[in-house]
């Protein structure tokens, strides 16, 4: 650091926090500074991001602190305003926790939003705009047009990978934050977006994201990238997620075929400690490991799958959640005996509490097939069972005898695309007060 002459301006203790807001080039930024001794502390950055942090030792507390005063003025002169740090305002925080206690709270999010504007943050106007948009259909163009206005601020690198088809993510703002995120891998072979999406993770407009897919858009993609940087950076507000395609199991009848590609399966134990806020869990394709459910939350489970290996079923029987709606979805499944393998499934006390169980896609390739898990249904001691869905299976008059002879009653069952007559049907009429079925 070069050497200079000391002033005699009182230099105040801690941080001093300065914004540069330019709507004309898009630049938003801020710079902050402090002194210990002979050391200057700075942090610099997008508005609303931790920054980078830099450390600089002068060669006496004298040369420190004309150095600090030359650095205020420099930034001054280019424009900078002192202003308060938004991230550490004690009032910024506790508005913001209030919001974090009720993500939906209308309100909680008008009175930030009146709080921030005083601070400079464009971001106010945006929530308020979003408000009336709510409300008012006319104001919802004016919205619309404000975002994109100032896109560069509340998107910044994140703009160029939104807004066009085929995009790497589609957004889905509310209160003036994206709140549902579409995330898509599109080909093998093109550079992952595993680097977007930790930036869409870390973007202050992604700060309360709740709803998030992961999706491919074709069959040589792969997400496991994606899974690991969703792993790595933890989301309490995450309230729904869904996942597909996490992998595919081997099927040994097609080794040998040269056109056979098979996606690999991605490991999922690792997710549920950054996303334990979850309600809402969706998975498509065959992971390598599903891993403990401690998900405190969570209400709806879904997987669709080939077959489920033995741990995965174990894991779901013993989930630590208080689930409501239990679906699981098969595809072209390999495994000889679906009914026997979910018996944890079907025998243990979570079962009892479901008010919606889904098992479809059960073919003859199962020894019991559908009828099987009619009967492990129909064993169920006082089922809280409202609705039920068989669908898409091979389910005959003598899997829909034992469910009308056990002690469900249901406001809806049901069995399209099965192999019932007029006489599998009528009989579930005494369980249910709605049948769905192809005839």
């Amino acid at each position: 650091m070069r050497p200079t002459v000391a002033d005699n301006r009182q230099v105040p203790p801690g941080f001093r926090y300065f914004e540069l807001v330019d709507d004309r080039t898009g630049r938003y930024v801020f710079w902050e500074v402090a002194i210990t001794g002979t050391v200057l502390e700075l942090r610099h950055g997008p508005v609303g991001t931790p920054g980078k942090h830099e450390r600089e030792t002068c060669a006496s507390e004298s040369l420190a602190q004309h150095e600090y005063q030359l650095r205020v003025d420099a930034h001054l002169a280019e424009g900078y305003r002192e202003v308060a740090d938004r991230r550490l305002d004690a009032r910024t925080r506790a508005l913001e926790a209030a919001i974090e206690a009720d993500l939906d709270d209308a309100t909680s999010y008008m009175v930030y939003a009146d709080w921030i504007e005083t601070l400079g943050d464009a971001r106010g106007s945006l929530i308020n705009a979003q408000l009336a948009a709510e409300t008012d259909p006319e104001a919802a163009p004016r919205a619309a047009a404000f975002l994109k206005q100032h896109e560069a601020l509340f998107l910044g690198p994140l703009a160029e990978h939104v807004g066009y088809d085929g995009a790497v993510i589609e957004p889905t703002w509310r209160y003036g934050f994206i709140r549902k995120a579409k995330v898509t891998v599109r080909e093998q072979f093109h550079p992952t977006p595993a680097s977007v999406f930790h930036a869409l993770l870390e973007h202050p407009s992604a700060r309360w994201l709740d709803e998030l897919v992961i999706a491919t858009a074709d069959n040589t993609s792969d997400i496991k990238a994606l899974v690991d940087v969703l792993a790595w950076t933890a989301r309490p507000s995450l309230r729904s997620l869904e996942i597909g395609e996490v992998g595919e199991r081997a099927d040994p009848a097609r080794d040998d075929d040269p056109h056979y590609w098979r996606r690999e399966s991605a490991d999922l134990s690792r997710l549920w400690t950054a996303v334990r806020g979850l309600r809402r869990l969706v998975i498509k394709g065959d992971p390598e490991r599903l891993g403990s459910l401690a998900l405190p939350r969570l209400a709806h489970f879904e997987i669709h799958a080939q077959e489920l290996s033995a741990d995965d079923i174990d894991a779901i029987a013993s989930a630590a959640s208080p689930l409501e709606r239990l679906e699981l979805r098969f595809r072209w499944p390999l495994g000889p005996d679906l009914a026997e393998s979910l018996r944890p499934i079907f025998d243990g006390p979570l079962i009892r509490g479901l008010d919606h169980l889904a098992v479809t896609g059960v073919h003859r390739t199962h020894l019991a097939g559908t009828d099987g898990v009619c009967a492990a249904i129909a064993r169920i001691p006082r089922p809280a069972l409202r609705t039920l869905d068989l669908s898409h299976g091979q389910m005959t008059d003598a899997g829909a005898e034992l469910l009308a002879a056990s002690r469900l009653d249901l406001e809806i069952v049901d069995v399209s695309k099965n192999q019932l007559s007029y006489r599998g049907v009528t009989a579930l009429d005494r369980i249910a007060k709605l049948v769905i079925n192809d005839h």
